[in-house]
């Protein structure tokens, strides 16, 4: 099927030598505001768009990244457990996504993305 697809990463840098397009974009420290959000400008490009789908592939707790997919405009959103020390077993929803996944961290993030597709694949709608 013909599908758009937007990906929006972060790098921990000041200065991000990526272009900026509109289906493409790395955000870094000069996009994030003095509360450790992101800056209004970068929201705004962000709920520019409305998606079907947000795929959530952090691998890592990011502040960033987080708030990034809280602000974007999807009607589903998808992502990894991440949870701190001592608080694997609390944890059964961020306030971020609808699906969430409970697996290890790996360098590979195939085995996240593969597990996220099956469970959209069940779910998904006929419309």
């Amino acid at each position: 099927e013909d599908k758009e697809v937007a990906t929006w990463g972060y790098a921990d840098k000041r200065d991000i030598q990526s272009p900026i397009l509109p289906q493409n974009r790395i955000i870094g420290k000069k996009d994030i505001n003095c509360f450790g959000g992101l800056k209004s400008g970068i929201v705004k490009d962000l709920q520019s768009h409305e998606y079907d789908l947000l795929i959530d592939l952090t691998q890592n707790i990011s502040l960033p990244l987080a708030y990034a997919a809280l602000s974007a405009k999807a009607y589903f959103k998808a992502g990894r457990l991440i949870s701190t020390k001592g608080q694997e077993e609390q944890a059964q929803s961020d306030g971020i996504h609808d699906l969430i996944i409970k697996m290890p961290v790996q360098e590979d993030i195939t085995p996240l993305y593969e597990q996220i597709t099956l469970f959209i694949k069940m779910i998904q709608s006929k419309d």
